[in-house]
């Protein structure tokens, strides 16, 4: 049975193509991302803006900006893109309200007067 051998090549070649086989449909997988629209305050801009996300697919992780309606044209974004680093969207400014000291509960205001 001389004639059935088989060249070392063969076995070398088809395991390298399994293994970039492998390679190929992990890699694709992972990159998926889909495109999200939502309208926020942003905070950097001190504006309302409507903005089209890169979003990974697996858990909805902001990736990329791909326009935003605080530039002309809305396809060039041209800042940091820092609201992929905000945890939630707001939909609004918060509010600019007097700042109230509660560190000391038993403080009483100095305008008031305690009358028995």
């Amino acid at each position: 049975m001389a004639g059935l051998e088989i060249p070392l090549i063969i076995p070398l070649a088809l395991g390298a193509g399994i293994v970039f086989l492998l390679v190929l449909a992990i890699g694709v997988s992972v990159g998926v991302t889909e495109r999200a629209t939502r309208a926020f305050w942003c905070p950097f801009r001190e504006c309302s803006v409507s903005a089209e996300f890169e979003q990974a697919v697996w858990d909805g992780k902001r990736v990329d900006v791909a326009s935003c309606s605080a530039f002309t044209p809305p396809t060039v974004v041209a800042c940091d893109k820092a609201c992929l680093r905000l945890r939630k969207l707001a939909s609004k400014p918060k509010s600019q309200s007097v700042a109230v000291d509660h560190s000391d509960p038993w403080r009483r205001d100095r305008t008031s007067r305690w009358e028995p």
